[in-house]
């Protein structure tokens, strides 16, 4: 197959692909100026389009990661919610086919992150604290039971131990801090132990402060960013005000952010009511709450992320699609991902420009065409 369009530098280029991979990226002298970029890689969502990661069925997980081509996400890493025991290894155990079996024609599930379950009370978000507990290294062994695909863990560092945090990185599990009320300190302690992210920067988490013993999660994050700590960030303008996006892109940069959807069952789906991790959530645009109005999780797509990183930072392409792919790829040792380049996987979009504003024309996903207009 052979996509022709320009590069982010407006360089005429043509990919040849072959089977899975991209075969060669080549300049060329055509006049087609759609944009080419590595498709999205979403590190952190639940669902969407009346689906969620916890339903445990095939069939529904199949349609999902079929509808998110149309918003550019090629690679998912399908992320849970507290429940009870016996439903999150239902789910877990439901995505390992996707991850194993690799069905052609839909976005690749490429891991599960476990957020649900070992978060504290303050900052519980909408999530149901009587099922929370410690995240321990029994935990994490069962856990190692249920799947080998887990890639991502969010836990509340302070009820947990650096022991802990050490044995996800020797699994293979990147350890990230959310729904926490972790010190400055309690970060900088586990960070020199293999703690890598952030969850949901801003979000559910002790905040930014002058005062040392006052000082959070995002001190830790605008002051460790040089030691590899990197943050997720839900663009869609709600979840952080656009000028805190821009304030955390002026401060840590764009390789330390990976932008995240953290959608939910009502993304995509038409307004009203719904259920999300045995809570009701009512739906109203992309603004989705819990009935005692808190932020229940995201209606954002990928190239909504895309397009508002743009827009809020004045970022250039290139470093939007450093946020919206590049990073999660290295952040998650997906060395074939989130670039354009020869023996890569042929995880392609092709995007049209409308006054500034890009559009998903086409979605291959391993060199085969999943989506188009």
């Amino acid at each position: 197959m052979e996509i022709k369009g320009i590069n982010t530098k407006g360089e005429s280029i043509v990919i040849e692909t072959e089977g899975s991979k991209i075969k060669s990226v080549s300049k060329s002298n055509h006049n087609i100026k759609d944009l080419l970029i590595p498709g999205f890689v979403d590190r952190h969502s639940h669902g969407g389009y009346g689906y969620d990661f916890m339903d445990g069925s095939k069939e529904k997980t199949e349609k999902f990661l079929k509808k998110i081509l149309s918003e550019g996400c090629t690679s998912i890493v399908h992320t849970s919610i507290t429940a009870e025991e016996d439903d999150v290894e239902r789910a877990v155990k439901n995505a390992n086919y996707f991850i194993e079996e690799k069905p052609s024609g839909i976005a690749e599930m490429v891991g599960i992150h476990i957020e649900g379950n070992y978060l504290t009370e303050e900052k519980k978000g909408a999530h149901r604290s009587d099922l929370f507990k410690p995240l321990t290294i029994e935990e994490v062994n069962k856990l190692n039971k249920w799947s080998k695909n887990i890639k991502v863990i969010t836990y509340a560092i302070e009820k947990s131990t650096t022991e802990v945090t050490k044995k996800l990185l020797n699994n293979g599990i990147r350890p990230s801090v959310g729904h926490s009320i972790a010190t400055y300190d309690d970060v900088a302690k586990h960070l020199k132990v293999g703690l890598s992210t952030c969850t949901h920067l801003h979000n559910a988490m002790s905040g930014y402060s002058h005062r040392r013993e006052n000082m959070g999660i995002v001190n830790a994050a605008y002051n460790l960013y040089k030691n590899n700590l990197m943050s997720e960030l839900i663009v869609d303008g709600i979840h952080v005000d656009r000028e805190v996006v821009k304030d955390t892109y002026n401060i840590i940069g764009p390789k330390s952010v990976i932008a995240i959807t953290d959608s939910i069952r009502p993304k995509g789906a038409k307004d009203g009511e719904y259920e999300s991790g045995g809570l009701k959530v009512f739906k109203k645009g992309l603004y989705i709450r819990t009935e005692r109005g808190e932020i229940a999780g995201s209606g954002q797509s990928m190239i909504g992320n895309f397009n508002n990183l743009l827009e809020f930072t004045n970022c250039s392409l290139d470093e939007a699609v450093m946020m919206t792919s590049t990073n999660a790829s290295r952040e998650l040792n997906l060395k074939n991902k989130g670039e354009l380049k020869a023996g890569f996987d042929a995880d392609i979009l092709v995007l049209e420009n409308n006054n500034n504003k890009y559009t998903v024309k086409r979605t291959i996903v391993r060199g085969l065409e999943g989506y188009k207009i």
